[in-house]
């Protein structure tokens, strides 16, 4: 599917959606951007080879924090700063209920009968139509209970989420309430709206690293 170890994010778009196990949280790569801002990647495996996930923005970042040893399937859009990437976790109970032909068989007992009725052979015809009207009102009905399926992922997605947006509200209360006045006291300078978000970010990611995502509510924490 990819030919080399690096994989970008346009790469993604171009495959729609792939089957991957994350490997590791976000990390900071050694080679900077293009344009000298700091990059990041995930470790994955994609159809049982190694790769590395080139991150476009903070955005892509943040919604694959916490997922470390968890099967995925990845949906990319977009590029640079409007650049998104959809994840749904695979839960591998639900992976062998998707095919859902079993009824077929059932449907063989009219073609049984039929060399019973031989002698007149233009009889044959009218037992076909019936089953061509099964058969065709089949697929109808495997959408409808396709659509079930997928709800637990969603609702396993929104919890990871839920967990994310809080670790990343403490991170950015950290800064505010701690890291903000203490530099003003050190130096007598106001922290930057730029190195606000870059302090937040870089305890933010750590934070992700040291598995604190896990330990966050999946509710809104009240002050």
């Amino acid at each position: 599917m990819f030919q080399k170890t690096t994989i970008y994010h346009s790469q993604l778009v171009s495959e729609g959606e792939i089957e991957a196990r994350i490997n590791s949280e976000p990390c900071k790569s050694k080679f900077p951007a293009k344009d000298g801002s700091v990059q990041y990647y995930v470790e994955m495996i994609v159809a049982g080879t190694k790769h590395q996930l080139i991150l476009e923005n903070d955005s892509v970042r943040q919604v694959l924090c916490g997922l470390k040893d968890q099967t995925v399937v990845l949906k990319a859009t977009g590029s640079r700063d409007d650049a998104q990437i959809e994840v749904h976790v695979v839960n591998p109970g639900q992976q062998q209920v998707a095919p859902r032909q079993q009824p077929a068989p059932q449907q063989s007992a009219p073609q049984q009968s039929a060399p019973q009725q031989s002698a007149p052979q233009q009889s044959a015809p009218q037992y076909q139509a019936p089953q061509q009207q099964q058969q065709e009102t089949a697929p109808q009905q495997a959408p409808q209970q396709r659509q079930h399926a997928p709800t637990s992922d969603i609702n396993s997605a929104k919890l990871s989420i839920m967990q994310i947006t809080n670790l990343h509200l403490l991170c950015a209360k950290a800064v505010a309430q701690y890291e903000v006045p203490t530099l003003k006291k050190a130096t007598g300078e106001d922290m930057s709206e730029s190195q606000r978000q870059g302090a937040t970010a870089s305890i933010f990611i750590e934070s992700c690293k040291s598995g604190l995502c896990r330990l966050m509510p999946s509710h809104k924490i009240e002050d």
